[in-house]
């Protein structure tokens, strides 16, 4: 059976609505245009369905911006590990983890920002994140992060919001940014 998507290279974005449940490997390979993935699905982001680099086994590696639907929860184990391409994703205010090597290996990411309805992150969930220099935290409780969840920390900035610099300053492995600064943040 042949995919109407494998091979189209006019197609340069899509959305994924929340209806579809699942989609095949290889279905968007060769669409070397394809740089910007919309998905509101649960069942892409929070439950990898083949366990390992799915969305990259779904969309090639070409992809540069993933933004991530508000009915998700959860970024699952690797879901966008090895997605060397990818330099933005938008993580919504629903999600509250990110799973153990959810962006491992993705060195084309420069900075990210966690919102604050995050409470945990995995185990190498930015390991290997080679050009990742900014990373703000939008909780005032710094979330529970686990071994090895960021490789690059003496070379990435850490921002917090206002008056909770000390917090994580004091929570495990987050005191081992280059610098944490605090600042304003907005919605």
């Amino acid at each position: 059976m042949t995919c109407k998507y494998y091979g189209c290279t006019s197609l340069t974005s899509i959305t994924i609505p929340n209806s579809v449940t699942s989609i095949g490997s290889n279905t968007f390979s060769k669409c070397t245009n394809l740089i910007s993935v919309t998905l509101e699905s649960n069942s892409f982001v929070s439950t990898p369905q083949n366990n390992y680099n799915s969305i990259k086994s779904i969309f090639g590696e070409q992809v540069k911006t993933y933004v991530i639907g508000k009915e998700v929860t959860s970024i699952g184990n690797h879901v966008f590990s090895g997605c060397t391409n990818l330099t933005s994703v938008t993580i919504p205010n629903s999600v509250i983890s990110i799973g153990n090597g959810g962006f491992y290996g993705c060195c084309g990411l420069t900075s990210i920002t966690i919102p604050s309805s995050v409470t945990s992150i995995g185990s190498e969930a930015f390991y290997n994140c080679s050009s990742l220099t900014s990373v703000t935290v939008k909780a005032t409780t710094p979330p529970t992060i686990y071994s090895y969840a960021f490789s690059n920390q003496s070379n990435t900035t850490l921002y917090v919001p206002v008056g909770y610099k000390a917090a994580y300053q004091t929570a495990y492995d987050w005191q081992n940014f280059k610098e944490i600064i605090e600042i304003e943040m907005g919605d």
